[in-house]
């Protein structure tokens, strides 16, 4: 007997498609069993926050409330009132260095930066010294009389001040500006990183090469933003950093400004932005002994007429009328820079500029055509000494003098230059 099986297509199909509905059915519920796992422990294991950031194996195994067992730390976060904090940056981009201070919170420096220019610019700092005699610099026994030798001591002016930091240029921007140090009373508008110094303590200048020491961790801040007059750069070419909106006193031209404005004498200097050497002239006529005046200021009282050659003599500085005024920088009318060697100091009556009268004439400047003021105005004046812009230039011309026994102060006006050596020591104001 042979038995014959009908197979019917359809019912093949059927059965296929049922099995695999069973299949996905069943891979569907273990897939969500492991959703369901995976997320009781994240929630157990973070302590219900399921933030990936609070995942902790103490907190997988820990039973019950512990609360009641053990205090809880709690976490404060200090708040700046700086406006300047930005979210763009952290402390270890750009700027900052990678140590932080383990006491302190971490600061974006950098937002800091934002609020200065930068340049190679220098700035301008006075290096004058007060003189004192060795025997008390050194509190020798018997003071000055121990030893009376003249020698320089502490600095005259305090226009800088060196500050350790630990985290770089940017705490220093942030010190600066936030004016948590301030120098002589006055506050921060420019700072630079420590142009270091040498190994015997000297510091450190243009071109001080190997010899010169220095690790980036002392911040150096000035309350000036003076530039230097000759436009020289700060040492080793370190990069200035000056406030974008800075504060008052800005600049050392303005001090001497406000200093000098109201003083009972007209104030020249032999550099320009009030540099060099400085001198005082009253009313009358004035001989530059050393090279000529490349500023000056002029209280309100006074007005000054002046010439690029002695004896008021050469090109007339400043208008006819009114004369020059109040100038770190004496230019001629073009804006060309000048040299003025000699001035004619009046003062203000009734609207008018009035002049010392003259022996020879009462004529105006442009028409003196005498050799010398003294003939002008005999006896207006003293024989002096000579003056040097540099303490060392100072020191050489003292010593030349007192060798060839120069007394200027007894020379009369016809003596204090006649000779040569008396040139070299002498001049005639």
């Amino acid at each position: 007997m042979i038995l014959t099986t009908i197979v019917y297509p359809n019912s093949v199909k059927n059965l296929l498609c049922n099995d695999k509905m069973a299949e996905l059915l069943i891979l569907f519920l273990i897939l969500l069993c492991l959703i369901l796992i995976v997320s009781g422990i994240m929630y157990k294991c973070t302590d219900g926050t399921t933030n990936a950031s609070d995942f902790s194996f103490n907190t997988c195994f820990k039973i019950g409330d512990e609360t009641d067992d053990k205090p809880q730390e709690v976490k404060t976060a200090e708040v700046t009132t700086s406006p300047l904090l930005s979210d763009g940056f952290s402390m270890g981009n750009m700027v900052g260095s990678s140590s932080i201070d383990e006491d302190e919170e971490e600061l974006d420096y950098a937002s800091y930066m934002d609020y200065y220019n930068t340049s190679s610019d220098g700035v301008r700092s006075r290096e004058e010294r007060l003189e004192i005699c060795a025997g008390i610099r050194d509190n020798l026994p018997g003071g000055c009389g121990a030893d009376n030798t003249m020698v320089y001591g502490d600095k005259k002016y305090t226009d800088y001040i060196d500050i350790d930091v630990k985290n770089g240029i940017g705490q220093c921007a942030k010190i600066c500006y936030d004016q948590d140090e301030t120098i002589d009373s006055k506050p921060c508008n420019a700072f630079m990183m420590s142009p270091g110094q040498n190994a015997d303590g000297s510091p450190c200048f243009p071109g001080g090469g190997t010899t010169c020491l220095h690790d980036d961790k002392t911040c150096r801040l000035y309350w000036s933003q003076s530039k230097w007059p000759d436009g020289s750069q700060e040492p080793n070419n370190k990069k200035v950093y000056r406030l974008k909106t800075p504060r008052a006193p800005i600049d050392h031209e303005g001090l001497i400004e406000s200093q000098n404005q109201t003083g009972s004498k007209v104030t020249t200097f032999s550099g320009k932005s009030y540099g060099g050497l400085d001198t005082g002239l009253g009313l009358g006529q004035h001989n530059n002994t050393f090279g000529g005046w490349r500023s000056i200021i002029i209280p309100e009282d006074f007005c000054v007429h002046g010439f690029t050659g002695k004896d008021l003599q050469g090109t007339r500085i400043g208008s006819p009328f009114s004369g020059m005024v109040t100038s770190r920088d004496i230019t001629y009318s073009s804006g060309s820079v000048a040299t003025i060697k000699s001035v004619d100091i009046g003062s203000w009556e009734d609207g008018m500029c009035t002049f010392y009268t003259r022996i020879k004439t009462d004529a105006d400047a442009d028409e003196i055509d005498s050799a010398t003021i003294d003939a002008l105005q005999p006896g207006n004046g003293s024989c002096v000494r000579k003056k040097s812009g540099r303490p060392e230039g100072q020191a050489v011309l003292t010593e030349l003098c007192d060798s060839i026994n120069i007394a200027c102060t007894d020379y009369t006006s016809d003596q204090c230059t006649e000779s040569d050596d008396a040139k070299k020591c002498c001049t005639w104001e």
